[in-house]
């Protein structure tokens, strides 16, 4: 190999290691990212951002995902991408984490109960839903719907 291609390979991969390190080494916490993707998420619904961050504040004390800190600098780190031009390993992955915390805050809310109706104000109850702590609904009854 000649001295400029191992110099400019050289190049490449620190540069490669520099940036995929920066990625991942995030500072971000599980309050803050929740935060970052309910507001999201949530942009067009009437939910407060007092009610996020509640939730956010339950859920970093809580940790109802069971999420560790690498698990939560990935998808601080996958969350800054933008997901049109790429398609990166583990993406469906990220969706699927992204999609839990959502589910989770419109599970702890009045939502469901109050028929998915996304014109009444979205209201955090408080306490972060898991089956035991909630009474058993089917959010897709037929019991929650006008007609």
């Amino acid at each position: 190999m000649e001295r400029r291609k191992f110099f400019k390979y050289l190049g490449i991969g620190a540069g490669a290691v520099a940036v995929g390190g920066t990625l991942f080494y995030t500072t971000s916490t599980l309050k803050n990212l929740v935060k970052g993707i309910l507001t999201e998420d949530l942009a067009g619904m009437p939910v407060t951002a007092e009610d996020i961050e509640r939730f956010a504040e339950d859920a970093s004390k809580m940790n109802p995902w069971g999420y560790t800190d690498v698990k939560v600098k990935f998808i601080a780190a996958y969350d800054k991408i933008d997901w049109r031009w790429l398609n990166l390993p583990y993406k469906y992955k990220y969706e699927q984490y992204r999609a839990d915390i959502v589910g989770r805050f419109l599970l702890s809310t009045n939502f469901f109960r109050e028929g998915m109706d996304e014109s009444k104000k979205i209201k955090y109850s408080g306490i972060i839903y898991t089956p035991y702590n909630f009474p058993c609904y089917n959010p897709f009854s037929s019991t929650y719907y006008k007609s």
